[in-house]
């Protein structure tokens, strides 16, 4: 009995001699452990931010984000950017960027800034971006850089231009931001305040106390919502080619319009930018959107509702925790290049009749035959839709009323007061409707593309000035299109293409019949109805 109490408490010491040693050991492993995590910490923050600034303690920034309870964010005070890569011809992908906008202008939020990460960059200024407007759309493209105009005559530049440390700018209504780090771009932003609103480019948020890093592939949705047409000619038609599957079109990105290297499966861009070829088929090349001036891309803009029309939200995820202090994070993110096709005659956009075919299908607009010139020997009416602009001071058709009812003769005549009271859908049936549109210059002509292919439309104004002739032309589906310059008499400071103008039904009618519209005894019915 007494070597069996013996033999258990020499059992019992040896536990607790073992216990004893897995604890002394373990407090050392902790030890070095955190020994050798400060010391990683300090050296990987060493190399990450200048010299020049204070941050926050790293410690501090894990605390921060645990407290966030999304631990994916963790992800963005580690991350480094890479691209963008030529997705598509019309846009970039990015990889670990976030995104800000711009607060400054009256561009409605439709301004961005990528927020590049970069933790080598040390240059003081790397997070002032370049002044507006930048219209370049090519990333970072040659010859496109930094310059002050309109700028506060008492501002003092700070150390020079951003083009004396060749700045790279970014591209049209997307503005690079160089950052080491979230704390950085706080921090930098805070130091440069006078300069950055100065050049008219306050972001949101400024300070930042949320951070959403979403996973997978984001397609960046940005838009001038208060006019249809740059909703279209500079933001839609850019979107467009990422919904080929939509569309039933198969791409091979890129297309002709970028020049292919030689014996390699890569081709470059105007600035020499390396892009992959690949093929488009099938599902949308993102999972979530993202627009910061509408969350979930109401129907009730123009865009909104056309994309909604094609399936570009079909199965994706609206992101729309959208808000003043939120910084959005992206571990990939497609940026349509704003007017790639709409403001470059070289880039022809490449899916008009699909893209047509679509938007009739899914707008439910029938197939129309347009009588053939001159119009006034159809068998039918034809239709006649004229636009006078006059719900606005600008660009009115002044004297226009008892001209149409003159053409009440010869065709049917739709008098349109104001397509703003209209839903999209009407307007659409509007302009699909009509053999003849004589209007204004002005916004609604981004309707054009709901045009039956044989319809002759009229753009007028004092300027001759036309957006849809460069941005979309309608003769590449069909639809003649004639930017008709007026004589107007104008003061000296009026912009001709926001002024007034009058046109003489004697003027109106020989055109119509130069351009073969009318027959020369349907320009007399005409006239015979005025007198």
């Amino acid at each position: 009995n007494d070597g069996g109490k013996r033999m258990k408490g020499v059992a019992r010491w040896s536990l607790g001699v073992v216990a004893l040693l897995a604890l002394l050991v373990t407090s050392i492993l902790i030890y070095v452990n955190t020994a050798v995590h400060t010391a990683v910490h300090t050296a990987s923050s060493a190399q990450h931010l200048p010299d020049t600034t204070q941050f926050k303690h790293e410690n501090e920034l894990e605390s921060e984000v645990s407290e966030r309870e999304d631990q994916e964010t963790y992800k963005v005070f580690r991350m480094e950017s890479s691209g963008p890569e030529r997705t598509f011809d019309s846009a970039y992908t990015f990889h670990n960027v976030c995104m800000t906008f711009n607060t400054a202008n009256d561009l409605e939020k439709v301004e961005r800034g990528i927020l590049w990460f970069n933790a080598s960059e040390r240059y003081p200024k790397r997070c002032v971006p370049c002044s507006n407007p930048l219209l370049s759309h090519e990333w970072e493209e040659p010859g496109y850089r930094d310059y002050f105009e309109n700028l506060d005559p008492t501002w003092e530049k700070e150390g020079g231009l951003l083009g004396d440390h060749k700045t790279d700018c970014g591209m049209m209504w997307v503005h690079k931001i160089v950052v080491n780090s979230v704390t950085d771009y706080e921090d930098c932003s805070e130091r440069h305040s006078l300069e950055i609103k100065h050049r008219g480019q306050t972001q949101s948020p400024r300070k930042v106390s949320r951070i959403v890093y979403t996973k997978g592939t984001t397609l960046s949705v940005a838009f001038y919502h208060k006019n249809i047409g740059h909703q279209i000619f500079d933001s839609l038609l850019s979107i467009v080619p990422l919904l080929s599957s939509q569309l039933g079109v198969t791409l091979t990105k890129p297309t002709d319009a970028i020049a292919q290297s030689p014996n390699s499966g890569t081709s470059s861009d105007k600035s020499g930018r390396k892009t992959s070829k690949t093929h488009w088929r099938g599902a949308l090349p993102y999972q979530h959107v993202i627009s910061h001036q509408l969350p979930r891309c109401n129907d009730s803009f123009y865009i909104c509702n056309i994309l909604r029309h094609l399936g570009a939200f079909r199965g994706v995820k609206l992101i729309s925790d959208v808000d003043d202090d939120t910084l959005h994070c992206f571990e990939h993110l497609i940026v349509p290049i704003p007017g790639y096709y709409g403001r470059q005659e070289e880039n022809i956009f490449p899916l008009a009749q699909a893209f047509r075919t679509a938007l009739f299908n899914s707008y439910k607009l029938p197939i129309r035959t347009v009588p053939t010139l001159p119009m006034d020997k159809a068998s039918r009416k034809p239709i006649a839709m004229f636009y006078r602009h006059a719900k606005t001071a600008r660009r009115v058709w002044t004297g226009a009323e008892s001209m149409f009812k003159a053409f009440r003769g010869v065709f049917e005549v739709v008098d349109v007061l104001d397509f703003g009271a209209y839903s999209f859908r009407k307007q659409a049936e509007y302009f699909h409707r009509a053999d003849l549109l004589i209007m204004a210059h002005g916004a609604q002509f981004a309707n054009a593309v709901f045009c039956s292919p044989g319809a002759v439309l009229y753009e007028v104004s004092c300027s001759g000035y036309s957006h849809v002739a460069s941005a979309f032309p309608p003769k590449r589906y069909g639809v003649t299109h004639y930017p008709w310059k007026v004589p107007c008499k104008l003061p000296e400071d009026e912009d001709p293409l926001y002024a007034n103008f009058s046109i003489p039904i004697q003027m109106l009618v020989n055109r119509l019949e130069e351009d073969r519209v009318l027959s020369p005894e349907g320009k007399q019915k005409i006239l015979h109805a005025v007198i």
